[in-house]
């Protein structure tokens, strides 16, 4: 997969309850991502903090890929 991709790092409040962590993302995001789809790697995190991102992705109207690091690349899973 050789596509060019914007890399986006949030930092949360992570103790906060799961949908003001929602809302906080989708503040983040919502100007950033001008595409209809994201590539998401979900590898590391708690259940909370995957129930939020994929909560705000949703409700941002958006699609996504999964996606993995691998040695030299990108891989979609």
């Amino acid at each position: 997969m050789s596509k060019n991709y914007i890399v986006t790092t949030l930092i949360l409040k992570t103790i906060a309850f799961i949908i003001s962590i929602r809302e906080e993302i989708i503040k983040n995001l919502k100007e950033k991502i001008k595409d209809t789809e994201v590539a998401l790697n979900l590898y590391s995190g708690t259940g909370k903090e995957h129930m939020a991102i994929l909560s705000a992705i949703l409700k941002l109207g958006l699609s996504l890929r999964m996606i993995i690091p691998t040695k030299d690349n990108i891989e979609e899973i």
